[in-house]
Order: C-alpha cells, then sequence, then structure tokens
C-alpha cells in the first residue's frame, strides 16, 4: 500500500500485493461496470456493497481535495484504500477480477469486429467483392 512497488523482503523475488495487481488491471473500471450496467452479474447485495463503498472513496477524495491536497495525489491514496478494501473482502475481490476479465474478453471482441468493418469497408470501395448470381 505504499509508494514503493515491491511489498516483500529483498531476499526473495519482488512481487506485488493484491491491491496493487487490481490497480494495474484498472480496477476502477470493472467496478464502474458492475454499477451501471444491468447486465452485470453482481447480486443486489453486492452491488449495495459496492455502491457503499464508492461513496465513502468519493466523499474521502472531495473532502481530500478542499483541505488542499494535489488532487492526483489524493487519487492515489483513495484507489489504494478502495482496492484494500476490494482486496479485503472475498466475494468482491472475485467479483471484480472476473468481472476485469470479461471487459478484456468484450474489448478484444470489440477490436476485432472494427477490424472487420474496416475489412468490409474497404472491399467495398475498391469494389473487389465478388457478387453471386
Amino acid at each position: 500500500m505504499s509508494d514503493f512497488p515491491v511489498h516483500k523482503d529483498w531476499q526473495t523475488q519482488p512481487s506485488q500485493c493484491g491491491p496493487c495487481r487490481l490497480i494495474a488491471q484498472k480496477y476502477v473500471d470493472a467496478v464502474e461496470y458492475l454499477l451501471k450496467e444491468s447486465a452485470s452479474n453482481a447480486s443486489r447485495e453486492t452491488r449495495q456493497a459496492l455502491l457503499e463503498l464508492v461513496q465513502e472513496a468519493g466523499a474521502i477524495y472531495q473532502k481530500k481535495k478542499l483541505d488542499g491536497e494535489d488532487p492526483r495525489r489524493a487519487w492515489h491514496s483513495v484507489e489504494r484504500k478502495l482496492a484494500h478494501t476490494i482486496w479485503s473482502d472475498k466475494n468482491l475481490r472475485k467479483l471484480v477480477l472476473l468481472t476485469i476479465k470479461e471487459l478484456k474478453f468484450q474489448a478484444r471482441g470489440d477490436a476485432r469486429a472494427d477490424k472487420r468493418n474496416q475489412n468490409r469497408s474497404a472491399r467495398l470501395l475498391n469494389g473487389t467483392r465478388r457478387w453471386s448470381g
């Protein structure tokens, strides 16, 4: 939970703690998806717990900004605290990690679909499409 990215002793191979791995995987996008999308597989209780955590984090962030703290530094500290809270709760951790994975698959699918659409458009513009008939 510190600014220094290594969390183990120097005798073993350095590794990151769970909350820092969440941060590296951009877990905030997954939490936002879980709260906003009705298609997400989160239960009502889980959504409520996440909503309360996010609202509390937002209030802490606003307070830090009003106290004159640098917004970037304030966000990083709030993000770490939220990541630690999510990582500590096994159910939330599992749901957020699954959602991160799901969002990555969706992004790959969207990129592939965009590429296919570009290829189709190029073929139509070049007149290389063959029509049967």
